[in-house]
């Protein structure tokens, strides 16, 4: 770890992150953390949560969330070293010197940059040379002015660029730094992209920043259909979206932006005269993407494909896309059987994709329709969960005139399933939505859990494994000890999973305990969002001893667990063989011991 990372870890590890945040927001104690409104939309309850043992705060509603040095530049609009440089400040740790731009990077920069407008030119020529390919592109519908004005190329099999490339005076590193060779483990170089139509990915000045290839090789499932330069100095695919650097000036002239999913839709749409259109090259919406959108346009109509993945796609993008202020709406393609908006212009034509774009539906339609096809016959429990859903995304708005405007539009299709437009602006008037009936059960259910959270984690061996998850992380210590007896493999629930491994990991690469606010800081939104839950669901720390207590049993049940598998594997073995075996019937007997001494000694009993 260099000086600036030692650094930032100290600061992060001394910094109160209550004490940062509480400068802006007004917090209140509630058990290990603390709640306030959250500052990032308008927030109408206490949804910003802020946990100091972790170093993190999270807002249950528009998803902010990371650590003291996110908080302070998305608040007060910093960079990292304007965030760093305050907080050094406040904790009494001493920077290191800046220095100089290293002269060799600062080379290698320039080279990858020359090296990816080389590259460009090189894949379009590859293309106009070779008439199968070039006839491929035009019958899935391009021009050839489509390919000449977008630079449409074509990958050759083999290392072709990497052979190229000396004489035109791009050496190798350049190549592996703009994302257009790899180097593997054995050392061998080799192009990144191979037989693939090219598009490239261009920057809002039409300067060449990555590339995307699509397969053109038949019968091999296991490879990709599209690959993506690699994040690098100048492509980050979180900041991307395809198309705009041709499309933004329509988009501002008519407030909306078409967001497609591929770039075989965008170049289709761009070709029958829509120019107010960009595509996600991807299936999930990022904060960044949103905010480039927002910069373009204040209305967005989300037109993904009809399959399942589609309409996923576009309910995720929801909470995204209203968190920047966006009015939203989805097209679709119901009754046209077209897959995506490609076929719709070449089996329909123009007119009636326009159409579909003109009507596309309301959020809080498209949401109630895909919830009756799932529920033709919906439960108050369902319709609570419903409400509570859209009181979250009208909650994450920023915009007060926004949201009374989504809020009317709302009421006619709430009230389709029985939800008045009253009950809608009671719920955001008093923060919280009615909750739906809780059934019987264990005390645990009545703890104070945010209205949004999922509880699928609370039952049974996945709660368990939450808690476990929540013991090691108030415990890192206890990470040393577990990690011998606890595989990753062996929990059930993915992000415990997850998360178990990158403990071990973390605490194998010093032979130390994990430091618990260098941990959630580095994790994803996901992931962090996670670890926020299992704070507020296992109320207060428990003590070391009374810790590992908790983590024997945990270490005893996941043995009885595997010797429970064990013993039905071998039951069934029994059952297919049909006959009485020895052997067979002492190893049960054994299975059987085993269990009944792990359990005899459980701390609880």
């Amino acid at each position: 770890m260099g000086p600036f990372e030692q650094a930032r870890e100290e600061i992060r590890s001394r910094a109160d992150i209550v004490s940062v945040v509480g400068r802006h927001v007004p917090l209140k104690r509630r058990g290990s953390y603390h709640v306030g409104r959250c500052p990032f939309h308008d927030d109408r309850s206490p949804s910003l949560h802020v946990n100091p043992q972790l170093g993190i705060y999270k807002c249950f509603v528009c998803g902010a969330g990371g650590d003291v040095f996110k908080f302070l530049m998305e608040h007060e609009h910093m960079n990292f070293r304007e965030a760093m440089e305050q907080l050094a400040h406040e904790t009494g740790v001493q920077l290191p010197e800046r220095t100089a731009p290293d002269p060799a990077a600062q080379a290698l920069s320039q080279a990858a940059r020359s090296a990816l407008d080389w590259a460009m030119a090189w894949f379009h020529e590859r293309l106009l040379e070779t008439p199968k390919v070039l006839e491929y592109a035009r019958s899935r519908g391009m021009s050839d002015s489509d390919i000449a004005d977008f630079r449409i190329g074509f990958a050759p099999g083999g290392d072709t660029m990497l052979a190229a490339a000396p004489a035109a005076g791009h050496g190798r590193e350049a190549l592996v730094a703009a994302g257009l060779a790899v180097r593997t483990d054995s050392g061998h170089w080799r192009d990144r992209f191979r037989l693939r139509l090219v598009f490239p990915l261009l920057d809002l000045s039409k300067r060449p920043i990555g590339f995307a290839g699509r397969n053109l090789q038949s019968g091999k499932p296991d490879i990709p259909k599209y690959l993506n330069s690699p994040e690098t100095e100048f492509y980050r695919k979180s900041h991307f979206l395809y198309g705009l650097s041709h499309s933004r000036q329509e988009a501002a002239k008519q407030g909306e932006v078409v967001v497609v999913e591929g770039y075989m839709d965008w170049m289709a749409l761009w070709r029958h005269g829509l120019r107010n259109v960009v595509a996600a090259s991807g299936t999930a919406f990022t904060k960044d993407q949103a905010k480039l959108l927002a910069r373009q346009a204040k209305r967005v109509v989300c037109f993904f494909d009809g399959d399942k993945a589609g309409i996923q796609a576009a309910e995720r993008s929801l909470p995204v896309l209203l968190t920047e202020g966006l009015e939203v709406r989805v097209a679709n393609l119901e009754g046209t059987e077209a897959k995506d908006p490609d076929e719709l212009l070449k089996s329909k034509g123009a007119d009636a994709l326009r159409e579909r774009i003109s009507g596309a539906r309301h959020w809080v339609d498209f949401l109630l329709d895909g919830f009756w096809k799932n529920h033709p016959r919906p439960s108050p429990d369902q319709r609570a969960d419903f409400l509570r859903r859209i009181h979250a995304l009208l909650g994450a708005i920023p915009d007060a005139a926004l949201r009374e405007q989504c809020v009317q539009a709302a009421a006619p299709f709430l009230e389709r399933l029985g939800i008045r437009e009253s009950d809608l602006r009671e719920t955001l008037k008093n923060g919280v939505p009615p909750p739906p009936a809780a059934p019987a059960g264990p005390a645990w259910r009545n703890q104070d859990v945010h209205t949004g959270q999922k509880k699928d984690i609370l039952t049974g061996i996945r709660r368990a494994e939450a808690q476990f998850v929540h013991l090691v992380l108030s415990h890192p210590v206890l990470v040393l000890d577990a990690r011998d007896h606890v595989h990753p493999s062996d929990l059930v629930e993915p992000r415990c999973r997850a998360l178990w491994d990158m403990l071990c990991a973390q605490s194998e690469i010093d032979n130390a305990p994990p430091d618990p606010k260098s941990f959630a800081a580095g994790l994803d939104s996901s992931l962090a969002g996670f670890v926020a839950e299992l704070f507020q669901l296992f109320e207060g720390k428990p003590d070391e001893m009374v810790g590992r207590k908790e983590l024997d049993d945990f270490v005893r049940d996941l043995m009885a667990r595997k010797l429970k598998e064990k013993r039905r594997k071998l039951a069934a073995a029994f059952r297919i063989a049909g006959e009485s075996n020895p052997s067979k019937l002492d190893e049960m007997n054994q299975l059987l011991a085993q269990e009944a001494a792990i359990f005899s000694t459980r701390t609880d009993t």
